[in-house]
């Protein structure tokens, strides 16, 4: 079902949330970096080695007024589209809230920016 149909459902059934296209790329990323573990890593500069990551922790870049803010949404693999869908609002408007904690800033396996809803 293309975004314009499901959100347009979604408003029709009195539904507020909004889906773009953001949660769909994060759940097609996730067979990728099973399949090709390196993608799904970071190069640890002390010990010269790339660190493969075995969670899916991935960092959401947003535009804010204070500048780039990047929320990362937790265990991508083990959520539904809508619940990343939900997650990415809930952490966008607490980043344009300032409202976000360490721990929701922190632990990012690998980021997307985000272009906005549609």
């Amino acid at each position: 079902m293309p975004l314009k149909r499901l959100n347009a459902s979604l408003a029709a059934s009195g539904d507020t949330l909004k889906v773009s296209f953001l949660p769909f790329v994060c759940k097609a990323l996730i067979p990728v970096f099973r399949k090709y573990p390196s993608l799904n890593a970071n190069f640890d500069d002390a010990a010269q080695e790339l660190v493969q990551r075995g969670s899916f922790h991935f960092g959401i870049a947003a535009a804010t007024d204070d500048g780039l803010t990047v929320p990362v949404v937790k265990d991508v693999d083990r959520l539904t589209i809508r619940q990343l869908a939900e997650e990415i609002a809930r952490l966008a408007a607490g980043a344009r809230d300032r409202a976000l904690k360490l721990d929701e800033l922190s632990g990012g396996t690998f980021t997307i920016t985000s272009l906005g809803t549609n």
